[in-house]
């Protein structure tokens, strides 16, 4: 009765903040390299763990998967505080927080599964095998760490969260645009990211995020980095640039023009569009052949 109890105030916490293991690596390493890292996780604890309990290769095999399904979801004791391990950012450090999340997990990791693997041994054994089950962990974090790093760019989850928040970023800065567009009346000259934060800068807003140029890239992350490498800019709209609104309106009939966009993780375009029947630039997300959207003056 008691260890069911534990295993229940244990689990809701981590379910209740839907923080567990699971979640955390899923935000950072893509689904397939992540589901090969569980595989290969349950093989090897199953292998060496049991080492020590001497059971039947099977029931060593159950117990590793129910461990890890365990700790995989719901994180155990961790899952109250594992929300600290959640960095959203338009620039995150992916070297830095995969290593922080593996080792993060290591050591609690062994302790929730020790409660199913101790069952299994007699009461004198129980802590060796906890303290076995620990060092099982710390010694499976560089082999499970190479397996995540196979792709040449692993940190897909993390490219995904970063593109929500310049998602995010790129509407908030939408008002420092338009207000140059009022003031102007014209769209900025610029050709680039750099040359817009400079054109527009005396239209900065005190208040709210500031725009900077990691907002301008779609994320992009190889095996050891630590920011942004900037090899993907948005394509900004050569065609009307430095335009008036009502030489824009000349221009098309349709509803939306792309301003400075990119491709989605999605397989839609989103960035900045521009409306010709207000005059302003909003971010927005579009299918390539949305046809509310003149695509020729891309």
């Amino acid at each position: 009765m008691r260890t069911r109890l534990g295993f229940w105030l244990l689990l809701f916490p981590s379910l209740a903040h839907a923080n567990g293991a699971m979640g955390l690596g899923l935000e950072i390493w893509s689904p397939d390299s992540w589901l090969w890292y569980c595989i290969a996780m349950v093989l090897a604890e199953a292998w060496l763990i049991n080492l020590r309990t001497k059971l039947p290769w099977y029931k060593a095999l159950l117990i590793s998967l129910g461990a890890n399904a365990v700790t995989g979801i719901a994180c155990g004791p961790l899952g109250c505080c594992a929300v600290f391990l959640h960095t959203p950012s338009l620039d995150p450090n992916p070297l830095q927080r995969s290593i922080l999340v593996l080792v993060a997990f290591a050591v609690p990791s062994a302790l929730v599964e020790s409660v199913l693997w101790t069952r299994f041994v007699a009461f004198e054994q129980r802590q060796k095998l906890v303290g076995w089950a620990v060092a099982v962990h710390l010694i499976t974090i560089p082999i499970g760490w190479l397996i995540l790093m196979v792709p040449e760019r692993p940190y897909r989850g993390i490219e995904k969260t970063a593109a929500l928040w310049r998602s995010n970023r790129l509407r908030s800065g939408s008002r420092r645009i338009n207000d140059f567009i009022l003031d102007k009346e014209r769209l900025p000259n610029a050709l680039n990211a750099k040359a817009l934060l400079d054109e527009t800068n005396p239209y900065a807003s005190d208040g709210g995020l500031p725009l900077t140029i990691e907002a301008f890239y779609s994320p992009y992350y190889t095996r050891f980095s630590t920011g942004e490498e900037f090899k993907r800019p948005l394509a900004f709209n050569r065609r009307i640039a430095g335009k008036t609104p009502a030489e824009i309106k000349k221009m098309t009939k349709l509803e939306a023009v792309p301003y400075i966009t990119g491709d989605s993780r999605w397989g839609d375009i989103t960035g900045l569009f521009y409306f010709p029947a207000s005059g302003t630039v909003e971010r927005r997300y579009y299918v390539p052949d949305d046809s509310s959207v003149d695509w020729g003056l891309k």
